[in-house]
């Protein structure tokens, strides 16, 4: 038999995962010895369907009037996971785990839920309180899946995680006709839990059954992540590199008309001053050419990718074209690294070649 909440609870907490509460997850479907898929959904209402554009592929003007339209706004929750149920049976009992939900909003979901409804996040579903479920069965002997629908008790979360989900008490899916499977538990924790511990929790479960551990952050870091600058650090690591080899070879190469200056009267400051200017231009030609490269390939990648949108519905929101001010900040002050590194690195006195006859 599979082990109980309390046991996976205990499990976790035996692998040094700091676990709060669990609940089982258990997920909608029909009976898998027939071969039948069946699946729900709950319908919108006519009334907040996203209208359709008046011709195809969309206008300009549809799709200012589709961004505009609250009801063509597609749901964007700030929220990343590695494991996600869309559709779910439950009492209440994991709600508030997997949604986060709290306070009266969780109280008035759970109420619903126990009543034999429906729980969605999209406040559109809902319509005085009602929700229309489709139900769908899938015979592998036709070609297109039978609907049926029918009108449940609904309540929209406003509350938690706005991750698209739809949850169905057990007395709403006794009325789709379909069965409750259980699928795992669900653990919330007060600590994000280590690798060495996600390992140990595996390895005791493992022996329990055929489960896997999947850990789910919660919501996306609101802060961006230092990766641009981090590859515009390593470019320009690179380019001082390949800089400071041209410069070096160059130097080898001009030995002689070096010889040549010292010889007519140069002062001993040119040598340095080649250096300088050699390495200011191959790294500033450099980073020009790199920084147009990368520019413009970004700019024709997010180009292709807004006009591809153009023919989506419902339309959504461009790429914006945006420069990285910082990484490109950064990789301005190669050159004069570059310099400066040359500057350092190069003798002031002029060589002076002697022949012996």
């Amino acid at each position: 038999p599979p082990p109980t909440p309390a046991a996976v609870g205990e499990l976790a907490r035996q692998a040094g995962i700091a676990a709060t509460a669990v609940a089982p997850l258990r997920v909608p479907g029909c009976d898998l010895d027939t071969g039948v898929s069946c699946w729900l959904s709950v319908r919108r209402p006519a009334a907040a369907t996203c209208p359709e554009p008046a011709r195809w592929p969309p206008s300009a003007a549809d799709r200012e009037r589709g961004r505009t339209d609250p009801r063509c706004r597609l749901a964007d929750g700030g929220y990343y996971y590695t494991f996600h149920l869309a559709t779910m049976v439950d009492d209440g009992t994991a709600l508030p785990l997997v949604t986060g939900a709290a306070g009266d909003d969780l109280a008035r979901a759970t109420a619903v839920l126990r009543a034999g409804g429906v729980m969605v996040t999209d406040p559109w579903l809902v319509e005085d309180g009602r929700v229309t479920v489709e139900v769908y069965r899938a015979d592998p002997d036709s070609s297109e899946p039978s609907v049926r629908s029918l009108v449940l008790p609904g309540y929209a979360l406003t509350t938690g995680l706005r991750a698209d989900r739809q949850v169905y008490s057990p007395g709403a899916l006794a009325r789709t006709g379909l069965a409750g499977y259980d699928l795992g538990f669900v653990l919330a924790t007060s600590t994000t839990p280590t690798d060495a511990a996600q390992g140990r929790f595996t390895g005791a479960l493992a022996r329990q059954g055929d489960f896997q551990v999947s850990v789910a952050p919660g919501r996306a870091p609101t802060t961006p992540t230092p990766f641009g600058l981090v590859l515009a650090v390593a470019a320009g690591l690179v380019t001082l590199g390949a800089a400071g080899i041209a410069t070096g070879l160059a130097a080898a190469e001009g030995r002689s008309d070096l010889t040549t200056l010292a010889a007519v009267g140069a002062s001993p400051g040119v040598r340095r001053t080649l250096a300088v200017s050699r390495a200011g231009v191959i790294a500033g030609v450099g980073t020009l050419l790199g920084i147009a490269a990368g520019l413009g390939a970004a700019g024709t990648i997010l180009t292709a990718l807004n006009r591809a949108y153009l023919e989506t519905w419902p339309p959504s929101d461009p790429y914006p074209l945006v420069v990285p001010v910082l990484p490109l900040g950064v990789l301005l002050v190669v050159p004069l690294l570059a310099m400066l590194g040359a500057g350092l690195l190069t003798r002031s006195r002029l060589p002076i070649e002697r022949r012996f006859d």
